[in-house]
């Protein structure tokens, strides 16, 4: 089971705080990464072997069995976002979904400016865009691609083409503090 998926069955994580595997790592524990190391098709971080035995001891007796309820979206965003989850709430519930597959949540900075949807060129989503997908979709796209901006990038321009994406009233997301949603120069959090 990849890790999402155990996740969203109540079973607690244990992985390498690097690239995706860190950032969707919700329902666990994210042990630091030992070292990296240089493959052809890119970087992999080698984990930290005590740390990884320390946290599977921690999370083994947390686990609760499989939850009753299913999660068909996956909201996919960088750290440090607020949401308004009432109102999210309301409008998943007062939309018809069956029409879409993916939705953008605008997002604004803690200074009141608003995060572009898409980058400066308009090649790819903003890596800041929050975005709310099928998780069926999400979980295929990862196997193409193991950056979470990449995954998005990927259900976006899928269903643009087919004209399946929602774009939700602005005021639903906010970062907490100001500096959220500066572009960093290390994208480490993106890439595996």
């Amino acid at each position: 089971m990849n890790l999402l998926e155990c996740q969203l069955v109540g079973t607690p994580v244990v992985s390498t705080a690097f690239g995706s595997m860190g950032d969707f790592t919700r329902l666990g524990i994210a042990v630091p990464h030992q070292q990296r190391t240089f493959l052809l098709r890119g970087m992999v971080a080698q984990p930290h072997v005590p740390g990884v035995v320390a946290a599977l001891h921690a999370v083994s007796g947390s686990h609760t069995g499989p939850e009753e309820s299913h999660s068909p979206w996956v909201l996919s965003s960088p750290p440090g976002v607020h949401y308004d989850h009432r109102q999210l709430q309301g409008l998943l519930s007062a939309l018809n979904w069956s029409e879409f597959d993916a939705a953008l949540v605008p997002l604004v900075r803690a200074d009141g400016s608003a995060v572009p949807p898409v980058s400066e060129d308009g090649s790819e989503v903003h890596p800041d865009q929050p975005v709310l997908v099928r998780t069926a979709l999400f979980v295929n796209a990862q196997l193409n691609s193991f950056r979470r901006l990449g995954v998005v990038q990927m259900i976006l321009s899928m269903a643009s083409a087919r004209g399946r994406v929602k774009r939700f009233p602005d005021g639903l997301a906010r970062f907490a503090h100001l500096g959220g949603g500066e572009e960093q120069e290390d994208h480490e959090h993106d890439e595996l």
